[in-house]
Order: structure tokens, then sequence, then C-alpha cells
């Protein structure tokens, strides 16, 4: 019997490891929104390396990941802007981004939700007050990655 509960421990403690971002992984510090001269920012900042790939699309509703479970975000059109190979918490699984929701008064910005930070992918729900396809831009010296919506 303690073989079976050491083998569990082991097991346990192996996932937690595998789980948790490793040293010098991209984790996602900070996100804030902008109103700028022609277009509403979305600005994500990380530490680490930049995310691998950004992409955005377009949806009818947005869900979690993992569950697909529908999450409610402010808006008329919605979009997920996804990071894959990034990490919006610690190695104890302490968020590490502050805020989770934002609530802008822009012009076409309206909402972003995190909804979800599952298996090295974080994603956020956009709220928008019309679809628009926004312009990815990457900052590597200052550890951003903004998402424009064009009035």
């Amino acid at each position: 019997m303690p073989t079976i509960a050491r083998s569990l421990a082991v097991s346990a403690a192996v996932a937690a490891i595998a789980a948790a971002p490793a040293a010098g992984a991209t984790i996602l510090k900070g996100v804030e929104a902008q109103r700028g001269a022609a277009a509403d920012r979305l600005v994500f900042t990380f530490t680490g390396p930049l995310p691998a790939k950004v992409r955005t699309m377009a949806v009818t509703r947005v869900t979690a990941d993992g569950s697909g479970a529908p999450v409610r975000v402010q808006g008329r059109a919605f979009r997920m802007v996804v990071f894959a190979m990034a990490d919006a918490h610690d190695a104890n699984w302490k968020a590490s981004c502050a805020p989770r929701v934002l609530t802008p008064t822009l012009d076409v910005l309206v909402q972003a939700k995190m909804t979800g930070d599952f298996e090295g992918q974080v994603t956020y729900g956009v709220g928008l007050t019309r679809q628009v396809t926004p312009t990815i831009v990457r900052r590597p010296a200052s550890r951003q990655i903004i998402v424009l919506f064009r009035r």
C-alpha cells in the first residue's frame, strides 16, 4: 500500500512541475486599454520573450478555454485574441497579471476579458462596438504586443 501512495505522490509532483511555467517562459504581466489617434489599443506586456504566435478571430460568442463554457463580454461584436506558448500565472499558479477584465470608455473597444490560461495558451475575449479586423504590432524591446482596433 505505501508503494501506491508514494507512486501517486510522485505522479502528482511530476504533473505540477510539468504544468508550471519554465524559467524564462513567456508570462503575461499586464494588460491595458489606450485611446490612440486613429485606433483603440489593447496593450499586452510580457516578461520573457514575446509569445511565439498571436492570432485573432471574429466569433459570434466568447467561450472559456478548456470547457467551452460561454463567457459574458460586453459589446455588439466579438473577437478572441490568442497567445500561443504563453502563461498568465507563475510557478505557484498565482495570477501574474492584473486586470483580467478591462472595461474602458473607448470608441471601438468595449471590454476585454481573460477567458483562458490553459495548457500554454492565454486567451482574451474582446467586445467591440462593431466588428473590426485588428492590426497586431510586436514590440520586442518593450516586451509588448499591441492589438490595434482602427476607428
